[in-house]
Formats: structure tokens, sequence, C-alpha cells
């Protein structure tokens, strides 16, 4: 199953950015069980980041917390705006079936866009955890990532067989 692609935002997702923002940006916290689930969801799938912002930061939140070493670095993307770079990415994420977790509704509605198969998972963490902004309804919705492992077990096989 590693022909299986599930690409993670960062902030909001997998990191506590109100947390970071609090302790004046000293603090590097992931949200809990966050380790584990990536720990057990690397043993399957091919894992990856689509995220936006500061690449040093960004690289320093997922050294500093202890998950980089969990991401494929061909899957990688971290970019200056999300919403101009995602055509482009989504063309290189070269996957039999590709997961998008994040927070924000909008750009999982702008993946979806670019690739129908996609699987879309709306994370409800965040100030977006309650968007009412956006009408685009996700594959699926969690509101915390420890719920991820199960949701995929049940999605991806009834997907996988009819690709």
């Amino acid at each position: 199953m590693k022909d299986i692609t599930v690409l993670f935002d960062i902030d909001y997702t997998l990191f506590n950015t109100d947390s970071f923002k609090e302790s004046g940006l000293t603090l590097y916290t992931l949200y809990p069980q966050v380790k584990k689930v990536l720990e057990l969801l690397n043993t399957k799938y091919t894992l990856g980041i689509l995220s936006e912002g500061d690449m040093e930061l960004q690289i320093n939140k997922l050294k500093q917390t202890g998950i980089m070493s969990l991401f494929s670095q061909k899957s990688t993307f971290i970019v200056k705006d999300k919403h101009e770079e995602l055509e482009q990415i989504m063309k290189l994420v070269v996957a039999e079936k590709a997961v998008f977790v994040e927070d924000k509704k909008e750009m999982l509605a702008r993946a979806k866009e670019l690739d129908k198969n996609l699987i879309t998972v709306w994370v409800k963490n965040g100030p977006y955890a309650q968007s009412t902004q956006s009408a685009f309804i996700p594959d699926y919705e969690i509101s915390k990532l420890i719920e991820l492992p199960n949701l995929l077990e049940d999605a991806l096989p009834s997907v996988e067989s009819t690709s």
C-alpha cells in the first residue's frame, strides 16, 4: 500500500500552532497522539507534507518535534502560497491514490478540483474548525488525528478495488 501517499498540512493539523504563538515562538509541540499516528501510518503509506509558510521555520517544526524522518522527501512540499502552487504540486504527487489531511476546507476543495480521485480529510482543529465560509463537503471529517488510521483502513480498500 506504499503506493498511497498521505499528505499533511503542518499548522493546526499536526502542529499545535496556538501554543507555539502563545510561547513567543519557542514551544514546539504536536497535538496529542500525532507522533504515534504518523509512526503507524508510515508502516503502510508514504507520508508527505503539503504546507505553506517559511521553509526554514516549517522544517524546524518537523525537526524539533521529532517527526521529520517520517516524511518522504519526494512528497514534501513547503511553499510560500499553497493556492498559487497547488496545481503544480498535485502533478508532482506520484501515487496510485492520494489522501490530503488539512485544516482548511477551502484548500481541500481546491485540491479536489485538481484531482477528483483525491481523498480529502478535514481536521477540525484551530481557527478553521468551525469554518462555514466554504460549502465544500470533504470526503471525511475528523476532530483528532487519532481517528485517521481507522478511517483510512475503512476507506482505502474500497477505493483501491475500484481503481
